[in-house]
């Protein structure tokens, strides 16, 4: 899903609804980070998501940077994505 997408699909809701993301096991927490990530699309099994860090990735894949929405990864002032 593209920002685009995300901020059209959250367009038909009322401005003070709460937004969640799914829960560690079960359940649902309140986002707490929306931040730049780099990734690489590596799915590796159906417990993990399809997209990885991009920390140490082979060189053949293609770090990207995505838009992260979170309640578990602290933010990294530090963070540098890549263009």
């Amino acid at each position: 899903m593209t920002k685009k997408e995300l901020i059209a699909a959250l367009a038909a809701f009322d401005d003070d609804s709460v937004v969640v993301v799914d829960g560690y096991e079960s359940g649902f927490n309140d986002i707490k980070h929306v931040k730049a990530i780099d990734v690489v699309h590596r799915p590796s099994s159906e417990f993990d998501g399809k997209y990885q860090d991009a920390f140490g990735h082979d060189e053949h894949e293609e770090p990207m940077t995505v838009v992260s929405l979170s309640e578990r990864r602290s933010f990294d002032p530090l963070h540098k994505p890549s263009k």
